[in-house]
């Protein structure tokens, strides 16, 4: 009975020590799986005892979604539709952006598209050096943003990884934005110093070399006069003993 007397679901009381539980999946997967289950219940759960004389009259199929299809119909509904840039500024988090003069830029990582290279604003970084834009975005999915530009339009940008082949590990929420700048940033102190060593490296190789040529050829150092004496004797035997007029 009490398992059949409503259509609500039931709150349970769990007793005794939490244990967390840790899934497999990402925070996107996640999302994904609650999303497909909400819609199979709003398609599938029993409902029927919330039914008017005038559903069954109509023929309403016993689900939330067949219900609610009968009452929008009927303009029994407190949804209103507003402008989709309201939407973005209302339900999503501002973040400030860089635009260079080819990409725009979160964090290292890159995005673009057609819609704002369009926009001009490329050109306008290209001669006016890099600017410093609002935008837009999910937590929970990075990889698409929306740049609002001058006159209140919302521009979408879509990231775009260095290789084609890295999309599969692309940063999919903010918080994976963030390690993944961490991790960039530790990968760049660490080619700070083998660039360092490197050089002292090859400085250290460079002077080695030029310590061994001395040794197996070593600089002759002949005296001025010589040189001349040296030189007239080449000179008369040249000209058969005779001096140069």
């Amino acid at each position: 009975k009490a398992n059949t007397e409503t259509s609500h679901g039931k709150k349970t009381k769990t007793e005794g020590k939490l244990e967390p539980k840790y899934a497999q999946l990402n925070p996107i997967e996640v999302f994904r799986q609650e999303f497909y289950r909400l819609v199979a219940y709003n398609n599938s759960a029993d409902v029927s005892s919330r039914l008017t004389p005038e559903m069954v009259a109509d023929g309403v199929i016993p689900t939330p979604n067949g219900i609610f299809r009968f009452l929008e119909s009927r303009g029994r509904t407190a949804l209103r539709q507003i402008p989709f840039e309201d939407a973005v500024r209302r339900f999503l988090t501002p973040i400030e952006v860089t635009i260079t003069r080819d990409q725009l830029e979160l964090n290292g990582l890159r995005y673009l598209s057609d819609e704002l290279i369009d926009s001009g604003l490329l050109d306008y970084a290209k001669q006016n050096g890099v600017i410093k834009k609002k935008a837009y975005m999910l937590e929970l999915c990075v990889n698409t943003l929306w740049l609002e530009d001058s006159f209140g339009k919302m521009i979408e940008v879509r990231s775009r990884p260095p290789l084609l082949e890295d999309v599969e590990f692309m940063p999919q929420t903010f918080a994976d934005v963030m390690i993944y700048k961490e991790r960039k940033a530790e990968a760049m102190a660490l080619h700070a110093k083998v660039l360092q060593g490197g050089k002292l490296g090859y400085s250290n190789r460079v002077a080695a070399m030029s310590k061994t040529a001395e040794l197996r050829h070593p600089p002759i150092r002949v005296k001025t006069g010589a040189v001349s004496v040296a030189a007239t004797r080449d000179a008369l035997a040249t000209t058969g003993g005779r001096k140069a007029s």
